[in-house]
């Protein structure tokens, strides 16, 4: 997988279903006394001569902010982001590839990033939880228990 980040200006994250990946949420966060970043990503899962990313390449953008953790550290937050959702089996090494991308724009103070991302868990494909009710069994009896 090839990946590449780029600066850009937070006004300009391109709107789509998730607010906090929005330029708008981007400054609701700077009046919060943080500081929003944004970040264009290009990726694809083939290279193309001399390790460019081909023409079938990926565009996407991304919103991080970073928020004080300490007096001289810094954590950087990805909320809902990156929108784009690779294949499972590619979920934690496209993490580790854009990780390794942000930390040379990030303050060296920064210790972490932060992603809640907006796929499913892999663990959330196991069968729903029944309630007890619909399984057919039923809820014990109440009792009361006087103390004193």
């Amino acid at each position: 997988m090839l990946l590449e980040v780029t600066s850009k200006e937070k006004d300009v994250v391109r709107t789509g279903p998730l607010l906090q990946q929005t330029a708008f949420w981007g400054k609701v966060k700077d009046l919060q006394g943080c500081t929003a970043a944004a970040f264009d990503v290009r990726f694809s899962l083939e290279g193309g001569a001399g390790g460019e990313i081909s023409g079938g390449g990926q565009t996407t953008d991304i919103l991080v902010i970073l928020r004080a953790a300490g007096p001289n550290e810094l954590v950087a937050h990805v909320p809902y982001g990156p929108k784009f959702e690779p294949a499972e089996e590619l979920q934690g090494y496209f993490l580790e590839e854009l990780s390794e991308a942000l930390r040379r724009y990030l303050p060296e103070s920064c210790f972490f990033i932060r992603y809640d991302l907006p796929w499913k868990s892999p663990g959330s494909k196991t069968a729903p939880v029944v309630p007890a009710r619909a399984a057919g069994r039923s809820r014990p009896a109440r009792r009361s228990r006087k103390f004193g």
